[in-house]
């Protein structure tokens, strides 16, 4: 289930987004690489909050581990963007009022094309920013429609529920105390030192 609900979500976004459909949920549920280094972009950026800074800085250095796969995702979702921005300056060359697209990569090339820049290259990098910030963004976020039939199938409350418990879109969260405190379970902690709340361990702990 949880499967099914990252790819829908990675469609909806990449559409919303790019004007691209990635069909990632095909018959068969085939690998797509640019899910997939997505997926590895967060998991190496997760990892740098639990390990020591200088620890994920030593393997960026050797190239190793999470820093590897980090450097070879970020390699293919640069060109996946490259290549939508592409196929979209092309189409844009085609004027048709009547099929507009109304994803917010076109809106954002119109507003572009219409102000003057010192270099199509550092545009083109500023775009690939914003939309990869919102590519995150919008791939943790599962929303769904409300409406009056999907208020009474409870048992599909049920399941979407018990998946974002299981499977939090936002699975880490950082605290630090301005002064010195004790946790609930009875060990102090300084102030200023940084705390990881697990709610993806929270969610999956047998413990109540």
């Amino acid at each position: 289930m949880q499967e099914l609900f990252k790819r829908y979500t990675f469609d909806n976004t990449c559409m919303l987004l790019l004007g691209h459909d990635l069909a990632t949920l095909c018959i068969g549920l085939p690998d797509f690489k640019q899910e997939k280094a997505f997926t590895e972009m967060e998991e190496a950026v997760m990892n740098r909050h639990i390990i020591p800074e200088i620890c994920w800085k030593f393997q960026k250095w050797l190239q190793i581990g999470h820093e590897k796969k980090l450097r070879e995702a970020k390699q293919v979702v640069d060109q996946f963007l490259t290549d939508c921005i592409s196929l979209k300056c092309q189409k844009l060359k085609v004027k048709n009022e009547e099929e507009e697209d109304l994803d917010l990569l076109t809106n954002y090339m119109k507003i572009m094309a219409e102000k003057s820049s010192d270099s199509e290259e550092i545009s083109e990098k500023i775009l690939k920013d914003e939309l990869l910030n919102l590519a995150f963004a919008g791939k943790n976020a599962w929303k769904f429609s409300s409406t009056e039939e999907l208020k009474k199938m409870v048992y599909l409350h049920g399941t979407i529920c018990e998946s974002l418990r299981l499977y939090p879109p936002v699975a880490l969260q950082h605290k630090a105390p301005v002064k010195p405190d004790i946790l609930p379970t009875g060990q102090p902690i300084n102030a200023n030192t940084k705390t990881v709340l697990s709610f993806y361990s929270m969610g999956i702990s047998s413990k109540k």
